[in-house]
């Protein structure tokens, strides 16, 4: 896989006000013996790409914190720890936000809890850049997801995103099996057809990636990732009038700017 195309996957699991703030790419290692999830200061938690926490939002949280803390009705303290869970993800710090998404799911473990903690760690597993945070994201997800399917074994999307945290494991082939298995009770769902043509992509499989692509723009003629993904797979394999098709069908659908900015680069490069 060549670093450009790197470069896009990683694009499109940013959540969309990161991609604006990428300019600051700082990364920060965590400190000595300390696990790559548990990190949870404000001061050194390891966030890839997340701005700093202006003082206004260090205030607030502070606040919320010690709000949580002398609570005593249980509704009202899950509230306030899915408050300051919301904060911090809003500022891209998914391991801060982690610890309070672990006591929301302490305090109240139903379905809504559960999926919020796990689609926090599944979006760190995909956020960061660093492979020991980023295995240890994955396992954590896993978890959540293995404890949500035992209740909900019929939920598909839930089932597709564990597979992908599999990726990070020492037997990724078994997240691949998953994703078959989701698309064989399902032929039609988005999120593991997108998965394996993702997966493609990152193998240099950009055949596979094209067929995957164009099953998803097939079932979803509105999504984005189908047509950019489709014109990087022809990118990729040298078909430069239908990589030019797609990616100009991307900016008929997309408005985020960092997104209109790569595909005109792409396109560019096509003249």
């Amino acid at each position: 896989m060549t670093a450009s195309v790197a470069a896009v996957i990683l694009l499109f699991n940013l959540p969309k006000k990161a991609l604006k703030d990428s300019k600051s790419d700082k990364v920060v290692q965590p400190t000595a013996g300390s696990s790559p999830v548990a990190s949870h200061d404000d001061t050194h938690a390891s966030h890839d790409h997340a701005p700093e926490l202006i003082e206004e939002e260090k205030t607030l949280i502070a606040r919320l914190k010690k709000a949580l803390v002398n609570e005593e009705v249980l509704n009202k303290k899950v509230t306030l720890a899915d408050s300051v869970a919301a904060k911090y993800r809003q500022n891209f710090m998914y391991d801060s936000a982690a610890k309070y998404f672990d006591i929301q799911i302490q305090l109240k473990p139903n379905k809504a809890n559960l999926v919020k903690a796990g689609d926090n760690y599944y979006e760190a597993f995909n956020f960061t850049t660093d492979e020991k945070r980023s295995t240890a994201y994955a396992e954590k997800a896993r978890e959540i997801y293995q404890q949500l399917l035992q209740q909900y074994p019929e939920d598909l999307d839930l089932k597709s995103k564990m597979a992908m945290t599999f990726v990070a494991s020492p037997n990724p082939m078994q997240g691949i099996m998953m994703l078959r298995e989701v698309l064989a009770k399902d032929a039609k769902n988005e999120l593991a057809i997108y998965n394996l043509g993702v997966l493609s992509v990152q193998s240099g499989q950009f055949q596979k990636g094209v067929d995957r692509f164009l099953q998803l723009a097939k079932v979803n003629p509105s999504n984005a990732k189908a047509y950019f993904y489709l014109g990087v797979c022809y990118k990729e394999l040298g078909e430069a009038a239908k990589a030019k098709v797609n990616f100009e069908k991307v900016k008929q659908l997309e408005k985020d700017p960092s997104v209109i900015a790569t595909v005109d680069g792409y396109l560019k490069e096509l003249k």
